[in-house]
């Protein structure tokens, strides 16, 4: 998955590439949006270019087998607020989501955890935990170990173990 426009001013737009054992095969269009991720379950989260938003809004469309469902509005206090949401990570089993946001104060990176019911739980600024100024385009390790994010156009990352005990104080919201 990865997005792209021919031309600067143009909306980015979602394409999906299959793999084989030859190597990749070719690019297939799926629908306008910016920084997909998804889970294992095929569940895919991206920033959806909206009217009226810098943005836009963060949204998902599950996995069909055959394709993706239409978007749906990620909901959950604290996410897509009239600020730019934007750049959503998902774990690999949809337990948490992290993104970035421009609201003031308090711009910089989030994290929701899902909820037992399936909701998800009110975002969490991670700034004040983890010492830094505002940073954005959060990511993980495969392992869950490491968060990486971007400040000043530069890549950095932390140790995540501090998620743990977040998730523990965050969920029962």
């Amino acid at each position: 998955m990865f997005c792209g426009r021919a031309e600067i001013r143009e909306p980015r737009i979602l394409y999906r590439a299959e793999r084989s054992d030859g190597g990749w095969g070719p690019p297939t269009e799926l629908f306008p949006g910016m920084y997909a991720t998804s889970a294992l379950d095929g569940t895919l989260y991206y920033t959806m270019e909206g009217e009226g938003r810098d943005y836009g809004a963060i949204v998902r469309r599950a996995w069909t087998g055959q394709g993706y469902g239409e978007p749906e509005v990620v909901g959950g206090e604290g996410i897509n607020t009239p600020a730019p949401d934007a750049h959503p990570w998902i774990a690999p089993d949809g337990q948490l989501l992290l993104f970035d946001s421009y609201r003031d104060p308090g711009m910089g990176i989030y994290a929701s955890f899902r909820r037992p019911d399936g909701s998800w739980g009110r975002a969490v600024p991670l700034g004040d935990r983890l010492g830094i100024p505002p940073v954005g385009q959060p990511a993980m390790s495969h392992d869950l170990k490491y968060l990486f994010f971007c400040l000043a156009g530069d890549m950095y990352w932390v140790d995540a173990s501090f998620l743990a005990e977040l998730r523990r104080t965050s969920v029962g919201d």
